[in-house]
Parts: structure tokens; sequence; C-alpha cells
């Protein structure tokens, strides 16, 4: 059951920091192999999963039941589960590195200021749950 610190709106946001923090850790990688031959830049997409899961919420494609209570949710499927793919979309250089740091830079404050906004929210949610509580 759905409640004041664990409904969809916490679980989401926890998801979609889990996946920024990972995010982090596959662009810090990128970045300290930026003069290690052969190495291919990684990348982790999550955001098709969230946005999956968040439709399903909001009457789009029901999730299904699962086991003996209606308010029971499935779990996330695989296919919805973050993936951790090589990077295509930048350029290769002469020793088959494809690392662009000017690009991860980007990537990594982009991130971080994603994070920080999702950890704002949170923080700004919980604060308003504990004025109505009276905490």
């Amino acid at each position: 059951m759905l409640g004041l610190f664990n409904d969809f709106a916490s679980t989401a946001t926890k998801a979609a920091l889990s996946g920024l923090g990972k995010r982090q850790e596959l662009i810090s990688n990128n970045i300290a192999n930026a003069d290690t031959p052969m190495y291919q830049a990684m990348n982790i997409e999550f955001e098709h999963a969230l946005n999956t899961a968040t439709r399903s919420m909001d009457g789009h494609s029901p999730l299904q039941v699962a086991g003996s209570n209606a308010r029971h949710i499935s779990p996330l499927t695989a296919e919805m589960a973050p993936k951790v793919t090589r990077r295509a979309d930048s350029s290769m250089r002469l020793d088959g590195n494809n690392v662009d740091v000017d690009l991860e830079m980007t990537r990594l404050a982009e991130t971080n200021l994603l994070y920080q906004t999702m950890t704002q929210i949170e923080t700004k949610k919980l604060s308003l749950i504990r004025a109505l509580t009276g905490r």
C-alpha cells in the first residue's frame, strides 16, 4: 500500500536519482579513460524506463496486478531496467578511443544539475509532509 513516504512520486524520484548516480559513475569512468587506447565511452539510458512507469500510473498503459491483492503492483520488467551501452555518437580517434572530454564534462554538469533538482524536489515534499503532520 502506498503511503506518505512510499508514494509513486517518491518511488519515481528514487529511481531517477539511482539512474543519475549510475550515469555520473559512467561519465566519470569515461573521463578517467580518455587517454586509454581502444576505450569506448559508455552511457546509461533509464529515462525510457522511467517514462514507461510514469505513463502506466496515469492510465496510458495499466500496470498488471501481481499476487492476491489488487493493490499489489508488479515489479519492473527486464526491458524497463536501465541499459548500459557503448556510445556511438562521437567520432573515434586513431587509437580507437571515442571519449570526447568536453562532451563528457557537459553531460556531467547536466547530470549533476538534474540530480540536485531531484533531491530538492524530494526535500521540499518531505518538508511539506512534516508541516502537514505537525512534526
